[in-house]
């Protein structure tokens, strides 16, 4: 059985799905794209609501950022999070809330 704290590439094959494992400890890159972001709907014209909303919905999930990139269709997280639950919060808040500053 592998280890909870690896996931796919030759792990995985001929074996049943699983949770993604989480490691408390290490940070996780998050790309969060739109295929729409283009012209006025573009990431980089809301930069700062942008930074603002994830700032906010990071604090309030209890969720630590360690770098944050806006490339324009997409972003570029690298975040820490004690519990999946708080991740999954963080992520639906965040979706919603930018969907809604940039239309």
């Amino acid at each position: 059985h592998p280890s909870r704290l690896a996931h796919g590439g030759e792990l995985a094959i001929r074996k049943r799905k699983i949770i993604r494992p989480l490691d408390p400890r290490r940070p996780v890159h998050i790309t969060m794209r739109s295929s729409k972001a283009r012209g006025r709907l573009n990431f980089q014209n809301h930069r700062v609501a942008i930074s603002k909303i994830i700032e906010k919905a990071a604090a309030r999930s209890n969720i630590k950022l360690h770098k944050v990139a806006n490339v324009g269709n997409h972003l570029h997280l690298l975040v820490g999070f004690k519990s999946r639950e708080s991740c999954q919060r963080f992520l639906r808040e965040v979706a919603g809330l930018i969907a809604r500053a940039v239309t």
